[in-house]
């Protein structure tokens, strides 16, 4: 299986444990596909001309994730700096993704390349919509996050095949008036939601038909950060091998619950420069 994920790339600097790991919906979902048997991961965005590209092409390179139709452009690496309170991350500001406020650009050569792909990963900080549209074989999945923008759901739900959504604190009535209103919305009648809760697991809507996942129990939580990603790549990637949603969500509980368990995102964490801790 061959996945791609086009967007964001950001560091993740842990003032407390003055410590960096990679970070980013995009980033995390191309390196989280590193872990699954037969899939090879490709990652597409923007570099800054910093040391913390340097530090994520050779975490990349490490992971086996091709990043070569990524751009280097004169500025920051996204960041955002965060810190833990019992295990929970808190975030505390960032630089809005830097660099990829300069846009994302696939040259020909490499939309072919996605396009030879199984899945595709993008995702609402992604500033990638506008290829949306040029995409033609892969299964998209897209990542609306909290969907704090309604009208980014409607400019692209129609060409998505699995829509993501995080609504860990919201009720029941809540999850399932979004559920109606995106599957209104859409022009794919065999579009698949899944809604991730966090300690209420998760839940995928599908063909008329409601699947719950419950949340797996961890004798205790390091940190929080990724588990959604986590849960979003395994689930995406056992579907697209071939298993059944049930079968999908289980994995993607097991995988979540084991990505809580360790530090940042993926772990690979380096102490961070001083200078983003002052």
């Amino acid at each position: 299986m061959e996945v791609a994920a086009i967007g964001d790339n950001v560091v993740d600097i842990y003032l407390d444990q003055k410590q960096m790991y990679l970070g980013g919906n995009a980033l995390n979902f191309a390196n989280f596909a590193t872990e699954f048997s037969d899939t090879q991961s490709m990652y597409i965005g923007n570099f800054g001309n910093d040391e913390l590209s340097d530090y994520v092409k050779r975490v990349l390179g490490e992971l086996s994730v091709d990043y070569s139709f990524s751009r280097v452009l004169d500025g920051e690496s996204g960041y955002s700096k965060v810190t833990l309170r019992d295990g929970d991350r808190i975030f505390v500001t960032s630089n809005r993704g830097g660099v990829l406020k300069q846009g994302i650009e696939l040259s020909l050569k490499a939309l072919n390349q996605v396009n030879k792909c199984d899945l595709v990963h993008f995702n609402v900080n992604g500033n990638a919509d506008q290829y949306l549209k040029r995409i033609h074989g892969p299964r998209i999945i897209y990542d609306y996050s909290d969907f704090s923008s309604h009208e980014q759901i409607q400019q692209t739900i129609s060409q998505v095949d699995i829509a993501c959504f995080s609504m860990g604190d919201k009720d029941d009535e809540t999850v399932q008036n979004l559920i109606d209103e995106v599957h209104q919305l859409a022009t794919n009648k065999q579009l698949i939601i899944l809604v991730t809760r966090g300690e209420h697991g998760a839940l995928v809507s599908a063909a008329g038909r409601i699947y719950q996942q419950g949340a797996m129990k961890v004798d205790s939580i390091v940190d929080t950060m990724g588990a959604g990603d986590a849960f979003i790549t395994a689930f995406s990637i056992n579907l697209g091998q071939g298993k059944s949603i049930s079968k999908a969500l289980q994995v993607a509980s097991e995988y979540s619950a084991n990505q809580i368990q360790r530090n940042g995102s993926l772990d690979h964490g380096v102490s961070a420069p001083l200078r983003f801790l002052q």
